[in-house]
């Protein structure tokens, strides 16, 4: 690329090797390439004049090389950059896979010796338990003894009163009955 005598235009050399003007609305062109015939650029200040040197020219292509250069490194980077993100999600996805895990076999292992313990537990009072259960069941058949030993003796003489209260009824009414019922037939009222 050079500076060229007409003004707000620069040329390049296109894909036949011959200048290709283009406007350059009174700008300063920062970088340029022409790829296919159509010409890309970003332009700051100024315009360019007629005469630019061969060295010139030069240092202006390797200044676009090394451009490239430099956009591709941050290219690459970036794409990095990216992989390195991504790693760290999944290493990050993993790990609590891995801590959820190791915290789950943990729990199982709390939980059997846990329960363990409780069983111990359990069978030491069963075993105060059965004690005092049979000491109750043999409480409990001596007072069924006793009941038993009270209902042979008394049996026959509550036998005796029960039936002696339902068949012996008292014909006899009392002086207190006889006054209420005078009182009723007085007043002309059914008992």
């Amino acid at each position: 690329m050079h500076a060229c005598a007409r003004k707000n235009a620069t040329c390049g050399y296109g894909t036949s090797g011959t200048p290709e003007f283009l406007p350059v609305f009174n700008g300063t062109l920062k970088w340029f390439y022409v790829i296919r015939g159509k010409a890309f650029g970003l332009f700051l200040g100024g315009h360019f004049g007629v005469h630019g040197s061969p060295r010139l020219r030069c240092h202006r292509l390797q200044n676009m090389k090394t451009s490239n250069a430099l956009i591709q490194q941050l290219l690459r980077a970036e794409e990095e950059a990216e992989q390195i993100v991504h790693k760290a999600r999944e290493n990050r996805v993993k790990m609590l896979k891995d801590a959820r895990a190791s915290a789950e076999e943990e729990l199982k292992a709390f939980r059997l010796k846990e329960e363990e313990r409780f069983k111990v537990e359990v069978e030491q009072r069963l075993g105060q338990d059965d004690s005092l259960t049979n000491e109750l069941a043999d409480r409990t058949k001596a007072d069924i003894e006793i009941i038993k030993k009270d209902y042979m003796a008394n049996k026959d003489g509550v036998l005796a009163f029960i039936s002696g209260k339902v068949l012996d009824v008292d014909t006899v009414i009392g002086p207190k009955k006889v006054s209420i019922l005078r009182n009723y037939a007085e007043r002309g009222v059914d008992p």
